[in-house]
């Protein structure tokens, strides 16, 4: 929540990262008071832009995968907001990426920010001109995501590929140093990390495409969005320290 500092995750062999980011929470858990004063004016007006995203753009895509997947149509929607107050923990993210010294960029083989997919259910980020997204493809090549303006960059994230059973898969990407015309430039990310509702099973979902050709994700205890959650941050300090 809130700032992460820069040097705090190892990139490989010793190299720290040299990324900053900043957490505005969708809900409750995010009140004005919680950030520090000179950021506080805005805080609204930012989480207003979050919520223009989850309404306008979120629930559309999700429609179009209830239509994918033989959903009714809302069916995703409502595991992300149940129209009764109940909502996913929805943060809009504002990062920064500093150049990697030459020295570093190649004991990294130029890797920023190592190959993952998103833990959440949907991520969405607003496209911007700094050459340094790649997506791993089918052919397991990494090729770049080309930027187009007013646009955004959708992700898939485990959560949402596991409910479908794979049919729809998360995005494997990662960010590399830019060329060489860009590289001493900062890379800034406008970032909207969707959240299924707490308590929600990663069991596949109630569609009959899914039941017959989706695969079984967890055969035994089947975990909830929240504790996958915990699960993800528990593994990740565990990696870190």
């Amino acid at each position: 929540m809130g700032y992460k500092l820069p040097q705090f995750w190892e990139i490989k062999d010793g190299v720290k990262d040299r990324i900053e980011h900043y957490n505005f929470y969708n809900n409750h858990i995010d009140p004005v008071s919680r950030h520090p004063a000179p950021i506080q004016p805005y805080v609204e007006e930012t989480k207003d832009f979050l919520f223009q995203t989850r309404t306008k753009i979120l629930r559309r895509l999700l429609i179009i995968m209830d239509q994918v997947l033989g959903l009714p149509e809302g069916h995703l929607w409502s595991l992300h907001d149940d129209g009764a107050g109940r909502s996913g923990d929805d943060l809009l993210r504002y990062m920064m990426y500093d150049p990697l010294s030459a020295e570093d960029a190649k004991k990294t083989s130029g890797v920023m920010l190592t190959g993952h997919t998103d833990f959440n259910s949907l991520s969405m980020l607003v496209s911007q001109p700094i050459t340094a997204l790649q997506v791993l493809m089918p052919d397991n090549v990494w090729r770049y995501v080309k930027h187009q303006d007013n646009a955004f960059v959708v992700n898939l994230g485990d959560q949402l590929s596991w409910k479908t059973g794979g049919i729809l898969r998360g995005t494997m990407h990662r960010v590399i140093t830019p060329p060489a015309d860009q590289r001493h430039l900062r890379r800034l990310g406008v970032f909207h990390f969707a959240h299924f509702i707490n308590g929600i099973p990663l069991d596949l979902l109630p569609s009959k495409r899914v039941q017959e050709e989706g695969k079984t994700i967890f055969n035994d205890a089947i975990p909830t969005s929240d504790e996958y959650v915990l699960l993800h941050y528990i593994f990740c300090q565990v990696h870190l320290y």
